[in-house]
């Protein structure tokens, strides 16, 4: 009887240590998981302590209710750790990977070097003066990065010399903003012609949404060069194929 009793004192003594160890780790687990997110981590170190605080969590209770025998909780304990080391390794050299791969970040381009009438300008001069000029109620120029030497040229040729900074928002009559925000401009009235590719549906609807009509003036056609991994495994891919699913568009927006 005295065993009987001693038995059951034992198993609820375990039991609420159980919930002790439990709440302890769980609490753990909640701050490293805060601070990893902070950090940066939320897409891997957190969910990863998230599982790590379970499996330990799970570990911790059958050691206290000595359901594992040493040399089998030495196992698990092994395994939790190395697996934990193995993942974040993995994980780890998978970043350093991609961080090493060379980046094309249009947002790096100091197109003050292009900016029209400015000194040392890299925008293109006529040889001789141009026969188009607009002298008064200029236009509000903006576009996509990689047009704008080309209409920052026609501000240099067309327009009366003067300071037109491509990052001056506010006073700037010519300013390059990138093609998503220069359609939103232009749909909203704040520019009057823009130098981008034709407009996405996502754009055209928008445009239809506040009654605004887009004469698209075609200039010119963009080239495609389209690179692939050596283990890509689409080998049935034609020239027609790409033709129709990479339609030239037109560069030019224009209310």
């Amino acid at each position: 009887m005295k065993e009987s009793f001693w038995m059951k004192e034992s198993f609820w003594t375990k039991l609420l240590f159980s919930f002790f160890a439990v709440g302890v780790i769980a609490f753990l687990g909640f701050i490293g998981s805060i601070i990893t997110a902070l950090y940066g981590g939320l897409m891997f170190y957190t969910p990863l302590l998230a599982i790590l605080s379970v499996v330990i969590a799970i570990y911790v209770v059958l050691l206290i209710f000595n359901l594992l025998s040493r040399r089998t909780s030495n196992i698990v304990l092994l395994s939790i750790l190395g697996l934990s080391v193995f993942v974040t390794a993995g994980y780890e050299i998978k970043q350093a990977y991609i961080n090493s791969i060379a980046i094309v970040d249009d947002r790096e381009v100091n197109l003050v070097q292009y900016e029209p009438f400015a000194e040392n300008t890299k925008a293109v001069n006529l040889d001789k003066p141009s026969t188009y000029r607009i002298d008064n109620d200029l236009p509000k120029l903006d576009g996509a990065t990689a047009l704008y030497p080309l209409y920052s040229a026609f501000v240099q040729s067309a327009y009366p010399a003067g300071s037109y900074n491509p990052y001056d928002f506010q006073t700037s009559q010519v300013i390059c903003s990138s093609t998503p925000e220069a359609y939103k401009r232009l749909i909203e009235g704040e520019t009057d012609i823009i130098f981008v590719a034709a407009p996405s549906l996502a754009q055209q609807k928008h445009a239809k949404r506040k009654g605004v009509d887009l004469k698209l003036t075609p200039i010119g056609r963009e080239a495609f060069v389209f690179f692939v991994n050596k283990r890509n495994e689409v080998t049935g891919l034609s020239t027609p194929s790409l033709k129709r699913s990479t339609q030239a568009r037109s560069p030019i927006g224009k209310m």
